[in-house]
């Protein structure tokens, strides 16, 4: 309720001071990797290691969990974020849990730990 409120009170411009310098624009940060992403994700071959689009995918989903990690980092209070950020952290979860489970079924263990640490930022 009170995020909503504030976000009527004052302009979207006045809104972007608010975040932690460096995140002015969270939303911006945000949607280069999401689109990376959702380009990526269809074409890429998520059980092959060499595959371009599938490291691409990988690469995107660990800049936005890390952009977390900067975030909780700070003092800044994380109901002010906007929605399509979470949204955007939620589906960058769920393409790293999915290469979770591929690199356990392949045996790649070490992969696996350094992806579910990753995961572990969002929960």
């Amino acid at each position: 309720m009170g995020r909503c409120i504030l976000r009527t009170r004052l302009p979207p411009c006045k809104l972007l001071g608010l975040f932690p310098r460096g995140y002015s624009g969270v939303k911006r940060a945000t949607l280069s990797p999401r689109s990376v992403v959702r380009l990526h994700e269809a074409h890429a071959d998520l059980y092959s290691p060499e595959d371009r689009s599938r490291n691409q995918v990988i690469r995107a989903g660990s800049f936005l969990t890390d952009s977390v990690h900067t975030l909780i980092a700070t003092s800044f209070e994380i109901s002010l974020i906007y929605p399509t950020a979470v949204t955007v952290w939620l589906n960058a979860g769920r393409i790293l849990i999915i290469m979770y489970q591929i690199s356990v079924e392949q045996g790649h263990l070490d992969d696996a730990g350094r992806l579910l640490s990753e995961v572990d930022a969002l929960a």
